[in-house]
This record gives C-alpha cells, sequence and structure tokens, in this order.
C-alpha cells in the first residue's frame, strides 16, 4: 500500500502549524533579545551621572570656572567618551558685562572640534588657526571614576560675567540635564586690583568693563585712580584718566546731573542770578531731595588773562533749614523729596551776589557749584559755568 498518498494530506497543515510555530517562536526571540539590548541600553545611560560643579559666588574679576563631571555609577568598568570630546550645550541667564537688564545666552561646547589654545607663530608674526575636526576619544570608567571637562564661562560665552546673580543649565548629548545658580558679587580688597590693572589696557572693552564697575560699585576709588593715571600714565593712559575725570564729575555715570546756569554776560552791578539743578536723565523714575533743600557749594574764580585762576570767593547754600514738615499725629513728615520723571528737574534759583559777600568787578569769572551730602544717584558731581561781568 502506497502510504504516502495517504499521508500528504494530513502533512502539509502539519507542516504549516510547524512553520508557523518556528517563526513566531524565532520572532518571540529575537524580540527577548531586542528588549535585553534596549534595557541594557538603558541600564548604561542611568548608569552615568551628569554633574556640574560651580561656586555658590564668584567675586567680579574672578575666573567663573565649571567643572563638567561624567560618573559611572554602575557596578562594572564602561567605555564612555572622554567628556573632553563630548558635546554640551549651556544656557545661562543674568547680567553680561555692562548689560542693564537681564539676558540669556545659549552657547555649545563641541568636543568633536580641536579648537587651538593659543595663537602660532608663522612668519614672525601670531596667527590663530582654524579649528579641525578630532576623531573621538573613550576611556573605560571602573565603578565610581570619571571623566571631566573644566570651561570658563566667560570665554564660552565670549563676555564679562557682571555683578548678578545666574541661572545655569547644561545638558549632556544624551540628553542628561543640569541647573546650577550662582551669583557675582563685587568685592573691594579683590576687585578693584583686578579692574585697576584693566583701566591701563590697549583693549576698550575690558577697559570698559572695568570703568563701569568701578563707577558704579566704588566711586571714590574709581576717582583716586583716574587721578594718579592722570599723572603716572603714559600720554593716552593720562588723556584716557583726564577724560574719565571730567566726564565722572560731569554726572556721566549717574541718573541725575547737576546742572548750574548764569548769564553768560551780567553788567556790572547787576543781581547775578544762578539757577542750580537736578536733572534725571535716566529712562525711569529717580527720586532725589528737592533742589531748594539740598545743600551747595558756590565757588567763584576769576579767570586772569594769563589762563590762570584765582579765586574771588565761595558760599555755601544750607537748604536743611528751609524743609517744611507736616504733622501726623505724634510722627512727622519731611517733605523735601520729589519723584523725578524722564527729562524731570527740580530747580534751586538764588542771587550769587547775596550768597557772596564779594562784589565782582568787570572781568571774567568761572562757577564751579559742588553738592555736598550728595545723594548716591547724583555723587562726585561737579557743575561748572564761565562768564563775564561787563
Amino acid at each position: 500500500m502506497n502510504i504516502a498518498r495517504y499521508l500528504k494530506p494530513f502533512l502539509s497543515p502539519v507542516l504549516l502549524f510547524v512553520l508557523i510555530n518556528a517563526i513566531t517562536c524565532a520572532a518571540q526571540q529575537n524580540s527577548h533579545h531586542n528588549s535585553q539590548g534596549f534595557r541594557a541600553k538603558a541600564g548604561t545611560l542611568a548608569s552615568l551621572d551628569l554633574k556640574v560643579e560651580n561656586n555658590a559666588r564668584y567675586f567680579l574679576g574672578e575666573t567663573p570656572s565649571i567643572r563638567i563631571a561624567i560618573t559611572n555609577t554602575g557596578h562594572s568598568r564602561q567605555s564612555v567618551k572622554d567628556a573632553e570630546h563630548q558635546k554640551f550645550s549651556l544656557e545661562v541667564s543674568g547680567l553680561f558685562s555692562n548689560a542693564t537688564q537681564r539676558l540669556r545666552k545659549t552657547a555649545t561646547y563641541d568636543g568633536s572640534w580641536d579648537v587651538p589654545k593659543e595663537p602660532q607663530t608663522l612668519g614672525g608674526m601670531n596667527v590663530w588657526l582654524s579649528p579641525t575636526k578630532r576623531a573621538p576619544k573613550f576611556v573605560k570608567l571602573a565603578p565610581g571614576e570619571s571623566t571631566a571637562l573644566e570651561l570658563d564661562l566667560s570665554k564660552v560665552f565670549s563676555t564679562y560675567l557682571g555683578v548678578s546673580k545666574y541661572k545655569m543649565t547644561v545638558r549632556s548629548e544624551d540628553g542628561h540635564q543640569v541647573v546650577k545658580e550662582f551669583e557675582v558679587y563685587f568685592d573691594d580688597e579683590k576687585t578693584v586690583p583686578i579692574l585697576a590693572k584693566l583701566l591701563e589696557f590697549e583693549d576698550s572693552g575690558a577697559r570698559n568693563w572695568a570703568v563701569s564697575n568701578l563707577a558704579q560699585f566704588n566711586r571714590a576709588r574709581f576717582v583716586t585712580l583716574l587721578e594718579a593715571l592722570s599723572e603716572s600714565g603714559n600720554e593716552r593712559m593720562r588723556d584716557f584718566a583726564r577724560e574719565m575725570l571730567a566726564e565722572t564729575r560731569g554726572g556721566w555715570f549717574d541718573p541725575v546731573k547737576l546742572r548750574v546756569e548764569i548769564k553768560d554776560r551780567n553788567a556790572l552791578g547787576e543781581a547775578q542770578m544762578v539757577a542750580v539743578s537736578l536733572l534725571n536723565n535716566s529712562s525711569g523714575f529717580e527720586t532725589v531731595k528737592r533742589a531748594e533743600y539740598q545743600k551747595f557749594s558756590l565757588v567763584v574764580r576769576e579767570v586772569l588773562s594769563d589762563g590762570t585762576k584765582q579765586e574771588k570767593g565761595t558760599c555755601r547754600y544750607d537748604g536743611s533749614q528751609n524743609v517744611p514738615t507736616r504733622s501726623t499725629g505724634s510722627r512727622t513728615k519731611a517733605r523735601d523729596s520729589i519723584k523725578l520723571g524722564e527729562s524731570d528737574s527740580t530747580t534751586l534759583s538764588l542771587n550769587l551776589s547775596q550768597c557772596m559777600p564779594v562784589q565782582l568787578g568787570v572781568g571774567k569769572y568761572e562757577l564751579v557749584v559742588k553738592p555736598v551730602e550728595p545723594e548716591k544717584n547724583f555723587r562726585d558731581q561737579i557743575a561748572v559755568k564761565n562768564f563775564e561781568v561787563y
């Protein structure tokens, strides 16, 4: 009997079942292997920890360096790309350089490029070579070991970091993220010597940064440094220092400007009326004591034919005696302050002849007005006005 002819119809379904079952098992095994591989990969990522180390506070002028470290937190050795060859994105918000409002800046460190750290000497000249692509470098980390990268934030963002509180976010190329905060502060003992050296730099960017911070945070020391530089420096330094002194005393760095006005020509015996004003030169509101309640010193010098100046008389205006008050129960509140809007001013008018017990004769004169006990928004200012008596 030909048994094969009876088995053929039966074997086809059986073979089909076996084939389908084999394919299914293979697929399940393949799926199992793939999921194991994915979990292993995920486990590898999970066993690498990204950390950013930075100071909580940096004094102005200090290098704001940070350390980015990738640590093996697993239980076995791992091959990891060296931190200097990895790619990190950084985002920092704060007051950069001489900015008056907070800015958000982003930058990328790309370790796949070899960036020259120093210029090369070619033909007797210093030349910066272009970055070149480099092959990635891998290191094997034992459990607890790290690969790290140190960065100078001022170089990364190509700008100085000003006095401010900062928020920083660092992201690695595998998606890890760290958020940190820090502060830059002005330190008289540590910051001033650094900025004093920058005043002598040829680089105008560094010099202007030093000027801005010294004028804002230590005006007295700034003026002293400029006075010394105007006498001891080279010609360029002397010119720069004298210009800065004139701008400082003219209110260049202050939101409120001291102004003095007197007629250019006054007839002999005519009442010489002087107007001393405080002008808001900022874009916001500034609160000051009204001009008539301030204290001012006035000096008149005669300008002689050879250009020398001879003091003729002085007077002191003391507006504190004029301060009005109003009582509210048992409390007395002074009403001597005013809030000035943009370009608003408060003005004092006085008769120079009555203030100064010296009769001015025919000639050319210089009037110098200084505030006594000035407020912080117009400190160290001097107003000068030339006039003539005929």
